[in-house]
């Protein structure tokens, strides 16, 4: 078996373009040193120039550093170059083995992009496109929005909303993102958790062309490694005691929540969905996926990802309290979420599972964001336990109706209360919205009773968030 290659490439948009990509390579384990890829060929029917390519062995590095661009945005494998807010390039690695690419400064320079690849027996492609760009705009990395970085082995873009009051910066959710398109790397549930009050951090998943779990490349767990550290740094650094911190996310985003918050031992995971056996669910939907992720595509990429996750969050701490909302339509519930119960019912774990009838996995999200919500809300000494998602909508005038979605035969009945009045009541049935009449001018909330057909009394209630009418 030879040495690996590393091949460089560059789409531009005309055949009289004149674009200088200015990539300098350094490779370790042959001597051959500093290089530049040498030889330039245009094919006038696809606008591409091929520059050349080199064998390596060990550890390729490169630095990239485009005429007339003042910005980067680092995702995973992915970074581009921008004039001002104007996008001018894209550069793209992919491999057979773990990459990353992170902004290094050198004195006053400024920064600029860093390369490193562990090459396999296939190497390393590095493509750069003047047009016809991958990434989906999204103004990551743009500090006027918001976007924030962190960067150690490698780079991770975050959003941080603050609390309103003294009392909600003892708090802090954190939003881990499902599965997305290619190139399209963004939050979730930001907008369900606006006004909240508690910090809320939503941290991308870029690695790759769809994410990685948060976990893996190619088998190299630096990525888990890095994100818990970034973690545990910032929980750190906002001085919120760890049973004060919920992480949370739906599908990919609750497996990824899953892997760290039974890892850091977070007080709360809230999570919808998720997938318990990764490596199963990806060989079927998004085989390119596994391979970022375990390096291939067979039978054994699935089992090591599978194994790997379920070791991971199957032994939650005592101290940490999981929820899992799935549907009983969702063939999550039967393929992950039941066996992970049964694996967990073995231990000393507060692990629950809500399941809710008629809710597919593509329904999840419109329940799951109320429920996160529901919880996030809650009083700090609630029980988790017994909260149903549910969201109060006015319906017209002076009328008010609360949606809540239980499990299937439950019976519920719905208290309201006008300041510290109760000012109506609705008895207990199967039903799942209750609408009342309310005086404007004062604060409401509901109270909700949970029981079970049958017998005389409940067997739990929750309050729901106080709202001004």
């Amino acid at each position: 078996m030879g040495q690996p290659v590393v091949r460089l490439s560059e789409a531009y948009e005309r055949p009289n373009g004149r674009h200088a990509s200015e990539l300098e390579f350094e490779y370790e384990g042959n001597g051959v040193g500093t290089s530049t890829l040498g030889v330039r060929r245009s094919s006038y029917r696809d606008y591409y120039r091929i520059l050349g390519g080199r064998q390596f062995s060990g550890t390729l590095e490169a630095r990239w550093a485009p005429a007339g661009t003042n910005r980067f945005e680092v995702h995973g494998q992915l970074i581009a170059a921008f004039e001002g807010n104007r996008r001018v390039a894209e550069l793209e690695v992919t491999s057979d083995g773990p990459s990353t690419i992170r902004l290094v400064a050198s004195g006053n320079e400024r920064p600029y992009p860093q390369i490193r690849v562990a090459g396999g027996a296939g190497g390393v492609s590095i493509n750069v496109r003047r047009s016809q760009f991958q990434l989906v705009e999204r103004s990551v990395g743009r500090e006027d929005l918001g976007w924030m970085s962190w960067q150690n082995i490698v780079h991770l873009n975050y959003l941080l909303d603050v609390p309103q009051t003294a009392a909600g910066r003892k708090n802090l959710v954190v939003v881990f993102s499902s599965l997305g398109r290619e190139y399209d790397f963004t939050y979730n549930y930001r907008s369900a958790l606006q006004g909240s009050d508690s910090y809320r951090l939503f941290l991308l998943d870029d690695f790759g062309m769809r994410g990685s779990y948060y976990f893996s490349n190619h088998r190299d767990l630096t990525i888990h490694r890095e994100v818990q550290k970034f973690l545990t740094e910032i929980i750190e650094k906002l001085g919120v005691a760890m049973d004060r911190v919920t992480f949370a996310g739906s599908s990919k985003g609750g497996t990824g929540a899953l892997i760290h918050g039974v890892g850091l031992g977070v007080g709360k995971i809230i999570v919808g969905a998720p997938q318990v056996f990764p490596g199963s669910y990806l060989q079927d939907s998004a085989p390119a996926v596994l391979e970022f992720i375990a390096g291939g595509r067979d039978s054994g990429a699935k089992k090591w990802l599978d194994n790997a996750v379920v070791s991971r969050i199957s032994r939650p701490p005592a101290e940490t309290s999981v929820r899992i909302l799935v549907g009983e339509k969702d063939h999550h519930w039967k393929r992950h979420i039941r066996p992970l119960l049964e694996l967990v019912d073995s231990h000393d774990s507060d692990f629950q599972a809500l399941t809710l009838p008629d809710l597919t996995h593509s329904d999840i999200g419109s329940v799951y964001r109320h429920y996160l919500r529901n919880v996030v809300d809650q009083k700090p000494r609630s029980r988790t336990e017994d909260v149903l998602p549910h969201v109060i909508e006015n319906v017209e005038g002076n009328l008010l109706r609360i949606k809540v979605w239980k499990p299937k035969g439950e019976l519920i009945s719905c208290h309201l209360y006008q300041g510290s009045k109760l000012v109506g009541k609705k008895a207990y049935s199967k039903r799942e919205e209750f609408t009342f009449s309310v005086v404007p001018g004062d604060e409401v909330r509901f109270r909700i009773f949970r029981r079970c057909p049958g017998e005389n009394r409940p067997f739990a209630w929750f309050y729901s968030k106080s709202i001004s009418v």
